[in-house]
């Protein structure tokens, strides 16, 4: 365990789903705890249609310039007790740093609640460390993302039409 390990399981044949290119899907991982981050690894290194590379980075801190960098990750997994920072303000202070990466809230808190306050502030899922299983955490993540590239194009859509009609219509746009 290192604050950056990787594991690459690009052996496995991937989908089509997440990516144009041929590379694993590059999993940041922001997790204190040892023994959970290897859990997550063995999970995401069991034979899949997808396949994965794992960053692990034990503090919001030490994952601010992995967000940072250029390209992010493709999905955040958070785990909401960390050194410094703990529960749905670390989703919150994600955002701040990024809004363009999808986070899945994986956690050992069991609280309904908790969850959907993680939704509330910009999560995409949120999952019990105590439920879970390698296919659970490939679905959440594959939904993450599908979800989160589909917003992007929506927003883009709706953007480009703005801009066509205010274009068509001389600067005025009426407001339906």
């Amino acid at each position: 365990y290192t604050s950056r390990a990787a594991l690459d399981t690009s052996a496995a044949t991937k989908g089509d789903w997440n990516m144009a290119d041929d590379h694993p899907l590059h999993v940041l991982l922001i997790e204190d705890d040892e023994a959970d981050a290897f859990v997550v690894g063995a999970h995401l290194s069991e034979p899949a249609v997808e396949s994965y590379r794992l960053t692990v980075a034990p503090t919001l801190a030490a994952a601010a310039p992995i967000l940072a960098a250029s390209p992010p990750p493709d999905v955040v997994l958070l785990d909401l007790g960390l050194p410094d920072g703990r529960g749905a303000e670390n989703v919150s202070v994600l955002r701040s740093v990024s809004d363009a990466v999808p986070i899945v809230v994986i956690t050992g808190a069991d609280d309904e609640a908790l969850a959907y306050a993680c939704i509330d502030a910009g999560a995409q899922d949120f999952l019990w460390k105590g439920e879970l299983r390698a296919t659970s955490l490939r679905r959440a993540i594959r939904h993450a993302v599908t979800r989160h590239r589909e917003s992007a194009e929506r927003i883009g859509l709706e953007r480009q039409l703005r801009e066509a009609l205010t274009k068509a219509l001389g600067g005025f746009v009426p407001i339906c």
